[in-house]
């Protein structure tokens, strides 16, 4: 079971969900309007009722998806993730080097084109994560088929399936 984030603005319309193969799971969240804590909140009541064996998330819900795959102990997919929420949401917790240490083996996907999220910085801060990149592309992600990719090796790292 795979539960996926939506970014900002986003989905589960989203083409990165919807292209995703396999048995899987996305709620429309309006970041917005929750917060931090009714969002935190809500994708622990959607861990706990789904219980997915991996958690994939694009932009903000990159975010999110590093935030509660190393809370549960899920494996992660982050897509052109979004790290510095604060420039937007000044309530969301900052990710550092040590927001990656623990369990929850992350892999990271960037398109260095991409023109929302700190593409430097956020190269720099995924540096010791399982990290994919990608010299093209753009935010909405240019090889969004890439994406099962990464989840199958996310499968074959942990055994599951």
């Amino acid at each position: 079971m795979i539960l996926f984030l939506h970014g900002l603005n986003s989905s589960a319309q989203t083409n990165k969900f919807t292209e995703l193969i396999g048995d899987k799971v996305c709620e429309t969240i309006n970041y917005t309007e929750m917060g931090f804590t009714a969002v935190d909140a809500r994708y622990d009541q959607l861990i706990a009722l789904h219980k997915p064996d991996i958690i994939v998330g694009h932009s903000l819900g990159g975010y999110w998806a590093l935030r509660k795959g190393k809370q549960h102990n899920i494996p992660s997919v982050i897509v052109n993730p979004q790290l510095f929420p604060g420039d937007k949401f000044t309530k969301y917790v900052p990710v550092t080097h040590e927001s990656f240490h623990g369990p929850g083996h992350v892999i990271s996907y960037v398109e260095t084109g991409d023109e929302v999220i700190r593409v430097p910085e956020t190269l720099e801060l995924l540096s010791d994560t399982d990290l994919r990149v990608y010299d093209g592309g753009h935010h909405r992600v240019e090889r969004v088929d890439y994406i099962n990719t990464l989840v199958a090796e996310a499968v074959n790292y942990q055994g599951i399936g």
